[in-house]
């Protein structure tokens, strides 16, 4: 990373992925100059091997949460960055998920330089994932056919699945850079209002005036890789999707072999 980089901090969440976070940190650990770059790692009540891994590191601020019993896993996920965000001391943090693996450190360079515009509250993707031209234009005419079939559906009066919008409008925490001086001078916090983590505040800080930046995927995959639902294929809670599965060992290999 440029020594010419102002200080920023890293906020990740662990919950029972060994594997992963280890990866994810080994990389970071080989990009980064922990004395100038703050990482923070919640556990969110893993008490598991990985518990043990994240005590043995010295770089690492660590902070242990106990989750509240029956909160759904967004909740909880939302709850973990509120706890860490505490521990947090530099004006900008770079949210990552445990299944995001650093090529390059000059994304955090990239993500700095956007977010010190005028007005910015943060910068990352909309997508957690790259798709090629043909990809995305099918996803988005799969997503708008359901959209609107459900629509005529409640208009007509026939019980169905609440439409909801078939765009994407929220920047996704995977790699996400913000204004954590912003956040704390609007008096927000990333769970609010029964949404995923930041989307209200995303609609929030919207609404008062301040912008999010958003990076095509063909640009931020550049510098990383991201396995979409990682925690819950290592988890095995997914087992059915074959996809997610295969992307995950596609990528733990690829990581694996680079580290």
């Amino acid at each position: 990373m440029s020594e010419s980089a102002q200080p920023f901090s890293i906020l990740m969440v662990n919950y029972k992925t060994r594997q992963m976070t280890s990866l994810c940190l080994e990389l970071l650990k080989t990009h980064i100059d922990t004395q100038r770059v703050e990482v923070v790692v919640v556990d969110n009540g893993s008490d598991d091997e990985s518990v043990e891994y994240l005590r043995s590191l010295d770089w690492i601020t660590l902070v242990r949460r106990r989750q509240t019993k029956g909160e759904a896993a967004f909740i909880s996920h939302g709850e973990a960055l509120d706890e860490g965000l505490k521990h947090v001391k530099n004006r900008y943090v770079c949210l990552l998920h445990t299944d995001t693996f650093i090529h390059d450190p000059q994304v955090f360079e990239l993500l700095l330089t956007k977010i010190r515009r005028k007005g910015v509250a943060a910068v990352g993707s909309l997508h957690q994932r790259h798709r090629g031209l043909h990809r995305r234009l099918f996803r988005s005419c799969k997503k708008a056919t359901r959209y609107y079939f459900r629509k005529l559906l409640y208009l007509l009066g026939i019980n169905s699945s609440t439409p909801k919008p078939f765009r994407d409008i929220y920047l996704k925490s995977f790699c996400c850079m913000w204004d954590v001086d912003l956040i704390r001078s609007e008096k927000l916090q990333f769970c609010a209002e029964d949404k995923n983590p930041g989307y209200f505040m995303q609609d929030e800080l919207t609404r008062r005036g301040f912008e999010f930046t958003n990076l095509k995927t063909r640009i931020l995959f550049d510098y990383l890789d991201h396995v979409q639902s990682g925690t819950v294929v290592e988890l095995e809670k997914i087992e059915c999707n074959l996809r997610r599965a295969r992307e995950y060992d596609r990528v733990l290999k690829l990581v694996s072999t680079g580290v």
